[in-house]
């Protein structure tokens, strides 16, 4: 079949968008599961055909360049037209794709455990999890829904409060200290110190003179704390069971610090639910609330 001289191949577009998104050939490659010099090679071929680049390559990142940003939003526009078709037919045939981006902590230590429950229910549904520390954008189409955790709303999506989550300190089981002092203690923290300083604010415990280890992930963070690696923050909902089995003690009675503090689901800002989306809050919504926390 002989190509077209104005449609690119497939594969160069999806990497120019996955490069586009994330200003990172590195990044780009592990979410399309080829290499780097691939996703180069994509680049550069989709540049040849169209005559301009598409990138600013600096020292040590990357931009978009004008002619970029403008294919970027047409790109994105037609990836949304095949994506929304595909659905209409998976959808008349009975069938419907979700997909559902959330932090690896919260996919690994709540939903994977339960979303078989949803399967059940509704198997005309096939969800799509992505688990990733990224912001994903819903603008550019990368998710149907989100679970974002922290004090919310955020500029840019439509966001709903699902869950107030409960925190205090953790450690490994068995450990005990006065919590009036945790000046000679490790404060192990993902990215953020907001749950630390929020708890302490709550119990007027002065925190400024602790050591603190800053993490990537949540999960990285409850395991230092299992393996004797410091004090982190637990959140009730993520870490209770490890609490029951032992793993884990609770160093002070977990409790809401700020009512906005928990698990959010958002969305493209103005973006109607579908069917599939309506389906999965719903259970979504009634799956926290059965937990009791």
């Amino acid at each position: 079949m002989r190509s077209s001289p104005n449609l690119p191949p497939l594969l160069s577009l999806r990497a120019f968008s996955a490069v586009a998104r994330l200003l990172s050939f590195r990044k780009a490659a592990d979410e399309l599961l080829i290499s780097q010099s691939t996703v180069s090679h994509h680049i550069r071929q989709l540049e040849t055909m169209l005559g301009t680049p598409l990138f600013v390559r600096h020292a040590r990142s990357i931009s978009l360049t004008p002619e970029g940003e403008r294919y970027l939003v047409e790109i994105n526009a037609a990836f949304r037209t095949i994506t929304d078709a595909t659905a209409e037919l998976r959808a008349e045939a009975g069938r419907e794709t979700l997909r559902v981006t959330a932090l690896p902590s919260f996919c690994s230590m709540w939903l994977m455990s339960r979303l078989a429950s949803f399967s059940d229910v509704h198997p005309g549904i096939d969800i799509e999890l992505d688990p990733t520390l990224e912001i994903v954008s819903f603008a550019r189409d990368e998710a149907d829904l989100g679970v974002r955790f922290g004090i919310g709303p955020w500029k840019g999506v439509d966001a709903r409060l699902l869950h107030v989550e409960k925190i205090a300190p953790i450690a490994h089981s068995g450990r005990t200290l006065p919590l009036t002092d945790l000046s000679d203690e490790q404060l192990l923290m993902s990215r953020k110190e907001q749950e630390w300083q929020s708890w302490a604010e709550s119990r007027g415990i002065d925190i400024a003179g602790a050591k603190r280890m800053p993490l990537n992930d949540y999960n990285v963070v409850i395991q230092a704390a299992i393996d004797g690696g410091g004090v982190a923050i637990g959140r009730q909902l993520l870490v209770e069971t490890l609490v029951r089995e032992g793993r884990l003690t609770w160093l002070a009675e977990p409790e809401t610090v700020d009512e906005g503090l928990g698990y959010w689901l958002v969305s493209a800002e103005g973006r109607p639910f579908t069917r599939a989306m309506s389906l999965f809050a719903e259970w979504l919504t009634v799956a926290l609330a059965e937990t009791g926390f």
